[in-house]
């Protein structure tokens, strides 16, 4: 019988024993599902910020695109401002041309002028001329 309640008590002990092992592997069990928990909780925000930050980005691609657009106007723009500054300047080209042409049509009717002027005098003195001597 002793013998007997010496078995028992050693199976009594390794089931003491096991049921401090199991009791200390639950204390483990809990302390990881309170950090997964945790962690649970720090990814929900996280997930949160990176579902704002891939909205930002797609914000960010669309307005870039808009950009793009806008600097391939600009560009249109700038090349028909430099059509138009050339056009410009063959129009002041021009212009000074046709001042320079204006000068000498004025020089050259100033001659004429002067030319119909001498051309009468001298039809003038011809007449007295021939008066005198008619």
């Amino acid at each position: 019988m002793i013998l007997l309640a010496g078995l028992a008590l050693q199976k009594a002990t390794q089931y003491l024993q096991l049921l401090q092992t199991l009791a200390h592997l639950n204390v483990q069990l809990a302390q990881t599902a309170a950090q997964l928990a945790q962690m649970t909780l720090l990814v929900g925000p996280a997930l949160q910020k990176a579902t704002q930050y891939l909205q930002l980005l797609q914000t960010l691609a669309q307005l870039n695109a808009q950009l793009a657009q806008m600097a391939a106007q600009l560009a249109q723009m700038t090349l028909l401002a430099g059509l138009a500054l050339q056009k410009a300047m063959q129009y002041l080209q021009l212009h000074q041309t046709l001042a320079r042409l204006n000068a000498q049509l004025a020089q050259m009717a100033a001659q004429l002028a002067q030319m119909i002027l001498l051309a009468r005098l001298a039809l003038q003195k011809a007449m007295q001329c021939l008066d005198t001597n008619v």
